[in-house]
């Protein structure tokens, strides 16, 4: 199965499926706007305080860039403007916030979606990000922590936004497979930065994979083999042990000065 190669390496492992979060967005009216609007702002909130834990995680794990992710989330979220049409809706219409939110993030998803500039065409992930958050939230819905994964599986998943792909532990997790997202995504720099084989855009991954199936994951030439027979296996565990051994040589040269032959330094 081809995809996007967004993050090198090679992994050899069992799937483990996440599934995509379903929540009713349909318009159903409501009786006490007051409360749903309190409800709302409260959900908010709790996104905010969420989003500043992701910030301080991604200073210590990542880097400010990664940061800077989470803090341009967290001004989402917060976004005055976007939140007060969110409470006119509620108010004027009676109508559930999960609703009102849903009517508001499309209405920005298709301002953004219309800009030439593929950079903040991409952003339209953050902005969702941020609203199935803040839904989630609003609902009292558990989000997944990948942090607390200890299977050393591979995931295979629709999409998994920025805010949840930081929270995942390389040690555990072998590699990651998405039928949706880009080269340029924040999900992608982050799966870079994890060192993790991650392959996009796959998507001809069969909807009945059964978690437990054994895949072989190529992250470099965005490959997916599911169900590999022993000759399949036995190529890739020898690709994936020279990758290794490549990576471990190139370690005695970490935070070594780069200079010329001539032993001028590089920048």
């Amino acid at each position: 199965i081809k995809g996007i190669p967004i993050s090198d390496g090679i992994a050899i492992g069992p799937v483990l499926k996440t599934d995509p979060v379903r929540i009713d967005t349909s318009r159903k009216r409501i009786t006490d706007p007051d409360e749903e609007i309190r409800r709302f702002r409260v959900a908010v909130e709790k996104t905010i305080g969420q989003l500043d834990r992701l910030i301080r995680s991604a200073k210590e794990g990542f880097d400010a860039a990664t940061a800077d992710i989470f803090e341009a989330q967290k001004t989402i979220a917060g976004d005055p403007e976007a939140n007060t049409m969110v409470e006119a809706l509620i108010k004027e219409e009676h109508v559930t916030a999960t609703h009102a939110i849903d009517v508001v993030t499309d209405q920005y998803v298709s301002r953004f979606s219309e800009i030439d500039d593929p950079y903040l065409k991409e952003r339209v992930a953050d902005i969702k990000d941020v609203s199935m958050r803040t839904l989630r939230n609003f609902l009292d819905q558990t989000i997944v922590d990948f942090a607390s994964f200890k299977e050393r599986v591979v995931i295979v998943a629709d999409d998994i936004p920025a805010s949840d792909m930081v929270r995942i532990d390389a040690n555990h997790i072998l590699a990651v497979v998405l039928s949706k997202g880009g080269r340029t995504s924040h999900s992608a720099i982050i799966a870079r930065l994890l060192g993790i084989p991650t392959v996009f855009g796959a998507k001809d991954i069969p909807t009945d994979l059964e978690d437990g199936t054994h895949v072989i994951v190529d992250g470099t030439e965005g490959l997916v083999i599911v169900g590999p027979d022993p000759s399949d296996v036995e190529t890739y565990q020898a690709k994936k042990a020279s990758l290794d051994k490549s990576a471990s040589a190139l370690e005695a040269y970490r935070g070594q000065q780069t200079m010329t032959k001539d032993g001028t330094p590089l920048s």
